[in-house]
């Protein structure tokens, strides 16, 4: 199983968007056609999950989230490394809970 994150368009320029949408629209297609199973969630949704999102800015929901991982299990974790854990922690749920998972559709 693959987890991919949504993209956000206010974090990036529009031709960064379009490339990374680009890139994640191969992805999924090569997912689907190939019999693999993915997910597909934005940060808001698997920030919610654990508990973390009250709207917060950028660096204040990556600040929040490092915490998160420190005081749920111990680790010191960069943002990005936390934001891995978290999303890994939501997906993973997700897959054992069997409930809003996107397998893909026909395209």
């Amino acid at each position: 199983v693959l987890e991919l994150e949504y993209l956000d368009q206010q974090q990036r320029g529009v031709k960064t968007f379009q490339t990374l949408a680009n890139l994640q629209g191969v992805l999924v297609d090569f997912l689907y056609e190939n019999g693999y199973n993915y997910l597909l969630a934005g940060s808001s949704t698997w920030r919610s999950y654990v508990g973390l999102n009250h709207g917060d800015k950028r660096e204040t929901a990556k600040q929040a989230t490092q915490n998160w991982i420190l005081s749920q299990y111990n680790i010191s974790a960069t943002q990005d490394e936390a934001d891995a854990i978290a999303m890994g922690v939501y997906f993973s749920h997700q897959l054992y809970d069997k409930k809003k998972i996107t397998w893909g559709e026909e395209i």
